[in-house]
């Protein structure tokens, strides 16, 4: 984990940002709430403000869509306020850059100087991560058929649909999120990211060629595909900042020089330079059974290679 400073403080702390002493509410406490007359379950309309968001599932979510959001707009700022954590990025800078291609956006951008969203849009985002984690489990644990088909839909509306409209292999998106936990421990509060999930013990001792070194290195050259994949929704200052941000990441983790997997530089050239890797089976599966039968899979031919690859090379 790397968002605690020597002394205990969290970096949210350290930056001035007030953080609750509780997390928002994990999606498995309100899973068990009755689902009559939610507005989720038709991602179409929206719901009222009269609307009691005590007697529905989601309330973050449903908070969000009522301040005019839409579920492709919850999944890039997710998208966004993941990339900007993972790598410190400079909130303020990024903000900047946001206003000045769109003054809009300043009805939702956070006012602290460690997030780019309020805390309702956090939370939102937050409890859209928990979902994913929550069907993840589930399905791994055998227990799909006893998924609602209503949380199904929402990740297809949240994350699938709007991962193929801007070209992101969608297992990888459900993985991001996934990955992504805000969560307190020995009374601090600390948040995971997939790049936490691949980064060994000790990377800077362990040679270039070994595995966990090569996943971590795909990992950060994926990341380079969605930051990339993200900018359709801007212009190139905000991607800058997040390229600035990844850069100092690697050079203050001495990852500067690590080396990509051969089969996914072959694949960069392969493909056109979009690819998300590595991937675990966990996530390939959950997005093959959200997947509907109308939806297209274009990056399955180069996920099947790098998985033929990578399995070969590990077991050599």
């Amino acid at each position: 984990m790397t968002r605690v400073d020597p002394v205990g403080e969290t970096i949210q702390q350290a930056e001035g940002e007030i953080v609750p002493d509780t997390a928002p509410p994990p999606y498995t406490e309100l899973s068990s709430q009755s689902h009559t007359g939610d507005p989720l379950s038709n991602s179409n309309s929206r719901p009222t403000m009269h609307t009691h968001r005590s007697a529905v599932p989601y309330p973050a979510l449903t908070l969000t869509l009522e301040k005019e959001w839409s579920p492709a707009d919850i999944f890039f700022w997710s998208l966004v306020q993941i990339m900007a954590v993972t790598f410190s990025a400079d909130v303020q800078r990024l903000q900047a850059a946001m206003l000045k291609e769109n003054p809009s956006w300043d009805s939702f951008l956070s006012e602290h100087s460690s997030s780019i969203l309020t805390r309702h849009e956090k939370d939102a985002m937050e409890e859209l991560c928990a979902l994913v984690r929550d069907l993840e489990e589930k399905l791994r644990r055998r227990c799909w058929p006893t998924v609602r088909q209503q949380d199904k839909d929402i990740l297809v509306k949240f994350v699938l649909e709007p991962a193929q409209e801007m070209q992101i292999d969608s297992g990888y998106a459900l993985e991001v999120m996934g990955r992504y936990r805000n969560f307190e421990a020995c009374g601090v509060r600390r948040i995971e990211t997939l790049i936490d999930y691949w980064m060994p013990s000790y990377p800077i001792i362990l040679p270039n060629w070994t595995s966990p070194m090569l996943d971590l290195a795909d990992t950060l050259a994926s990341h380079v595909s969605l930051i990339d994949s993200l900018g359709s929704g801007w212009s190139k200052g905000e991607n800058l900042v997040l390229e600035d941000a990844m850069a100092k990441f690697r050079k203050d983790k001495g990852l500067e020089d690590v080396w990509n997997s051969k089969a996914l530089q072959n694949e960069v050239f392969y493909s056109g330079g979009m690819c998300y890797w590595p991937l675990s089976d966990e996530y390939m599966n959950l997005a093959k059974a959200l997947r509907t039968g109308a939806m297209r899979d274009p990056f399955a031919e180069t996920r099947n290679r790098l998985k033929r690859q990578r399995r070969y090379c590990l077991i050599g």
